[in-house]
């Protein structure tokens, strides 16, 4: 955890947890038997738009029938589909697996 608020200055302990534990109940990290968090799935079969789907504040469904009331949300839709095709690629990170 402390290399974790290390690597992220600003945020609080608290938040970092909430965070942690929302991935957990996606199943995306785990703690080990040492205490340490570690990824639960392969980066390279994961895309961005899992993670933001996780979270407490996922990027609207632009196909869930907001997007013909009216001018605004016709635009925002595409917006949102172009976000969602840059999200689908694959992190492709080969990062740490231990956090």
């Amino acid at each position: 955890m402390r290399n974790l608020l290390e690597c992220e200055p600003g945020m609080h302990e608290a938040n970092l947890q909430e965070v942690l534990g929302t991935l957990e109940a996606a199943h995306m990290v785990h703690l080990t038997e040492r205490g340490d968090w570690a990824l639960s799935r392969d980066l390279d079969r994961m895309a961005l738009r899992d993670i933001y789907r996780a979270s407490a504040y996922p990027i609207p469904d632009p196909g869930a029938g907001w997007e013909m009331e009216d001018a605004w949300n016709r635009a925002l839709q595409q917006v949102l589909l172009n976000v969602n095709k840059s999200l689908d690629a694959s992190t492709g990170c080969a990062s740490q697996k231990h956090v």
